[in-house]
């Protein structure tokens, strides 16, 4: 399952997302809605992924585990786990570090696609 995890961050309840409209190559994505559960040890976040014309529809899940940050697809929404779907998962990085996130730490997502971000990288100790 593709993921990316964070050194830290804000509370999840402080965190925010852009609208905007973002293209990388023949891939269109932007943020839809998020919901921070009750207790607010999750935030969940759906986005729209458009490439040769299918919309995909992930849901991405972030919350605090072992005092790291953890984004992954949230296992309850079937989504292809694409390239397309990949680049929505750094999009969401990079938005997050923009709202306070500390240094990416650990991922499983290809080289390739990390060398194309802006990320900001730490030590995975």
């Amino acid at each position: 399952m593709p993921h990316l995890i964070f050194d830290s961050g804000p509370e999840l309840s402080k965190l925010s997302f852009s609208s905007e409209v973002c293209r990388e190559g023949r891939t269109v994505m932007k943020i839809e809605h998020s919901w921070l559960r009750s207790d607010g040890r999750s935030l969940l976040v759906e986005g729209v992924v458009v490439e040769f014309s299918r919309a995909l529809h992930p849901v991405a899940e972030i919350a605090f585990r072992r005092e790291k940050l953890h984004v992954g697809l949230w296992p309850l929404v079937s989504v292809e786990r694409s390239g397309a779907i990949q680049k929505w998962l750094l999009m969401l990085g990079r938005m997050l570090q923009d709202s306070g996130v500390g240094p990416l730490v650990r991922t499983n997502l290809s080289m390739d696609l990390l060398e194309m971000t802006s990320l900001r990288r730490g030590d995975p100790s």
